[in-house]
């Protein structure tokens, strides 16, 4: 990794208040919790060390701020320490590093550090200077690792890995229950089976997905004890070393029938992190088993294609510590997906002609919901007119009147495997005007003629009727018309009656003038206009007319 990664990672830091970091890209091996301290610990490359022998690549520790707390590592002029100790399983110190040559250690230019080994089983990084208003990473490299072997081997399993730092805190990985282990020594299992089941494909910057299971299940001499607490947290990206996605429901915890006698509940909910608390009952038998279901993640829309995992801690079955990680799903950018939108029988119709919008998907995929939308002339932006499944063919049909000429659009959202995809826009084109006319005419006394010209008032009586006439542009029957009127030149508009076109696009209509006893000048005129409804997003209105009461 470069230095300019590293910046990039500090500039591209800040997605969502609610995981407080970009929902980055997938983690591809063991890495730690967030701890509630400083910092996170992230083991990049763990190693398999035989009993007797060596591992055959080299480990790698990523130590990173958190996000959100850039500068956290600052003590005097940004100065901090770690110093990193490994023990086997049973806590001795049968497994070491190989000293042949130093550590490797890789920064940013704004951290001064060093690395040293302290000891068969220890190294040591400090630093003298950090930034206090970025969020900084050294990542340690080379570390092969040995195990004893006869006549006093080293325990098989889990290699116990500590970490010990001085600055802000006394322990800025100090969350003693959730330690990275470094690698692991071929054998028996220590401490309790963690593996999913059911591990699924989820696309990147789709929201709530459904991931796979995690079961926790016992070994031998290691059950499940009461009162313990295993905690899972989302594995944090290994570039940008933050989560790779968020937890967006509250998983379910459930006993398998060996495990029957016990409860378990989840506690300690966050976005990124839970934890399973095991009840007050006794000890079990080995075969209980957990199963951990219901979680469902939001993954980042810049994570990278590969496993999607959780670390799994606890203080272990009776007092060993473990850290797993366990992958539950695969992080996928999703298939290459195409919506193409087509107008039956054609892209020009008559006034309210109907057409069909059919949006067809580049697979044939039924069920995926396809978004219809439209923006008529005159409008700015597009406005969602209908929802329709696809069908077994990969396609999906939207029967529509077209009152005005309009531009429509498919969109498909996404969903797990299928990236999303917005059609290319459309236009129909209505032949003639394309945006119908109204008119509205007014005539005093009831159904009388309606001669008045444009502009003039209507004397009528106060109390009386007037007869109003809307004129709809195309001869269309069933056409929604809404009466509004206005008492004064200022006056609100006030909804009246909707009446409906005849075959003609007419609609006749009478009103009672009424204006307050009293009123004079403009107080005394009722103004009147009426509107048509083309789209959710465009009104036909037309002209006004007054009358004035006598």
């Amino acid at each position: 990794m470069t230095t300019s990664t590293l910046r990039r990672k500090a500039a591209g830091l800040g997605l969502a208040a609610v995981l407080a970091a970009t929902l980055g890209v997938a983690v591809a091996g063991p890495a730690a919790a967030i701890t509630p301290a400083t910092g996170t610990i992230t083991v990049l490359s763990p190693v398999t060390v035989p009993v007797g022998g060596t591992s055959a690549g080299s480990a790698s520790i990523r130590f990173a701020e958190m996000v959100g707390h850039g500068g956290a590592w600052n003590g005097v002029n940004g100065a901090f320490s770690v110093e990193v100790k490994i023990l086997d399983s049973a806590g001795n110190p049968r497994v070491s590093f190989v000293e042949t040559s130093p550590p490797t250690l890789d920064k940013p230019d704004s951290i001064v550090a060093t690395v040293a080994w302290t000891g068969p089983q220890s190294f040591k990084v400090t630093a003298t200077v950090s930034s206090t208003s970025q969020v900084e990473s050294i990542i340690v490299g080379g570390l092969k690792v040995k195990a004893d072997g006869s006549p006093s081997p080293a325990a098989t399993g889990v290699i116990r890995t500590t970490y010990n730092g001085a600055g802000t805190d006394p322990y800025i990985y100090g969350d003693p229950t959730l330690l990275p282990s470094i690698g692991s020594v071929p054998g028996a299992a220590v401490g309790l089976s963690v593996t999913a089941s059911g591990a699924t494909s989820v696309v990147r910057g789709l929201a709530d997905q459904a991931v796979g299971s995690v079961l926790v299940a016992e070994t031998t001499g290691h059950p499940l004890v009461a009162n313990q607490v295993i905690r899972f947290t989302v594995a944090n990206d290994i570039t940008l070393g933050v989560p790779a996605a968020i937890f967006s429901s509250t998983p379910v915890v459930t006993a398998n029938t060996v495990a029957s006698g016990i409860t378990a509940t989840i506690q300690n909910v966050t976005t990124t992190s839970f934890e399973v608390k095991v009840g007050t009952a006794a000890t079990l038998a080995t075969g209980g088993q957990l199963t951990i279901s219901n979680i469902r993640l939001t993954v980042g829309a810049t994570a990278t294609v590969g496993a999607l995992s959780l670390v799994v801690g606890s203080t272990g079955s009776p007092g060993v510590v473990f850290s797993n990680t366990v992958t539950v799903a695969t992080v996928v950018a999703g298939a290459a997906t195409t919506l193409t939108l087509y107008a039956l029988p054609g892209t020009t119709v008559a006034p309210n002609g109907i057409v069909t919008l059919r949006a067809q998907f580049s697979v044939a995929v039924a069920g995926l919901p396809i978004v219809f939308q439209a923006k008529p002339t005159g409008a700015t932006v597009f406005t969602t007119i209908g929802t329709v499944n696809t069908n077994a063919s990969g396609y999906a049909d939207l029967a529509i009147a077209v009152p005005v000429t309009t531009t429509y659009q498919a969109v498909f959202a996404g969903s797990a495997g299928l990236q999303a995809a917005t059609s290319a826009p459309l236009t129909v084109t209505v032949m003639g005007t394309a945006v119908p006319s109204l008119t509205l005419q007014i005539a005093a006394g009831y159904k009388t003629s309606l001669t008045t010209p444009y502009g003039i008032a209507v004397s009528v009586p106060n109390g009386k009727y007037v007869t109003l006439k809307a004129v709809y542009g195309v001869a269309t029957p069933n056409v929604a018309v809404k009466f509004y009127q206005r008492i004064g030149k200022t006056g609100a508009w006030t909804f009246l009656s909707t009446g409906r076109t005849d075959a003609a696009g007419v609609v006749v209509w009478s009103k009672v003038v009424k204006v307050p006893a009293g009123a004079t000048g403009y107080g005394r005129y009722v103004y009147f206009k009426v509107t048509v409804d083309l789209t959710p997003s465009l009104t036909l209105v037309s002209n006004a007319v007054r009358a004035v009461a006598k």
